[in-house]
């Protein structure tokens, strides 16, 4: 190679690197075309519907319905409650009584022993709100009563064997032991004759127990509800108590053979120390002609150290 020809070779490298330099033969990156955008990808949600929820209660309902119960005074009266949706109930009461409960489909309502006007309401609600309440108005009729002393006398002295005046004594009760501002009887039964026992029946069959005869014939019986001017009798109540605390007594009113047959029984009692007052049940008994108004029993095996016991407030119960 000449020198002509190496000198053209240099100048033609020069030149390229100058070109390169100012970017006239350079290879450029080709620009990329615009990125377009990207669709989103499709969230699938699913929904849960909110649970139905009951409306508030309605069509509340009572039972006995009415607007107004008559009740006897002392007797109790179950009410029922009930509404369509209902989760729970609320009751009140106003007046005199007492309720059993105040929740729940029913309650039990005691009425006072006097004559009183009593309003029962219930309110039936759930978690959506509450029914219109509703009421219920009790007519407590109050107790009338006649006193037994009002209409017989304890004549009719009984025993197993011998005389009677051997093993019963009756006598006024002394204050100490009587019930505050309260006559009483005391009554001392003695072993010996197996069993005892006092009658009270109507003075017209006699001042003593020694002629029977028109007490079984039921020739000389008394109108207890004429007698207390009482359109209904509903019970015999008394006070009681035992001297020690152990004695077994038997009370009735009526008899197998004596009227008003066959009568009711307390059964045998098992006496406290202190004061308690019992009640016979005389609904359906008929009192217009009776003879054996109130009986006490007590026996030589209940009682192997004999009784004595003490009596009070004896009286027939019911409305006028």
């Amino acid at each position: 190679m000449n020198k002509q020809t190496k000198l053209l070779t240099k100048r033609a490298v020069l030149t390229a690197i100058i070109l390169f330099t100012l970017g006239l033969g350079s290879c450029s990156t080709p620009t990329p075309p615009p990125t377009l955008p990207v669709a989103d990808t499709p969230t699938i949600v699913v929904s849960t519907p909110e649970p139905t929820k009951p409306p508030p209660p309605e069509n509340l309902v009572l039972d006995p319905a009415g607007p107004e119960i008559k009740l006897d005074a002392g007797q109790k009266l179950a009410v029922k409650a009930n509404a369509n949706g209902a989760t729970q109930y609320e009751w009140t009461l106003q007046g005199d009584g007492e309720l059993s409960a105040t929740t729940g489909t029913a309650v039990l309502y005691t009425a006072p022993k006097e004559s009183t006007m009593a309003i029962i309401t219930v309110t039936a609600s759930n978690d959506q709100g509450a029914a219109p309440a509703m009421s219920i108005t009790v007519n407590v009729l109050g107790i009338a009563a006649i006193k037994l002393d009002a209409v017989g006398i304890p004549a009719g002295w009984m025993t197993g064997g011998g005389n009677p005046a051997t093993y019963i004594k009756m006598e006024a009760g002394d204050a100490s032991e009587c019930r505050p501002g309260t006559p009483c009887q005391q009554v001392t039964n003695r072993v010996g004759g197996g069993w005892n026992g006092v009658m009270w029946w109507p003075l017209s069959c006699g001042e003593t127990g020694a002629d029977w005869t028109k007490v079984k014939e039921g020739t000389c019986g008394v109108n207890i509800l004429t007698s207390g001017a009482l359109s209904v009798i509903n019970s015999l109540t008394f006070w009681a108590k035992g001297d020690q605390g152990k004695e077994v007594i038997q009370f009735t009113v009526g008899d197998v053979a004596i009227l008003p047959s066959p009568g009711r029984s307390t059964g045998k009692i098992a006496l406290t120390k202190d004061w308690e007052q019992y009640t016979l049940d005389l609904k359906g008994v008929d009192l217009t002609n009776a003879i054996a108004l109130f009986t006490w029993v007590a026996t030589d095996q209940d009682n192997p150290d004999g009784a004595i016991f003490y009596l009070s407030e004896i009286q027939f119960e019911g409305v006028k």
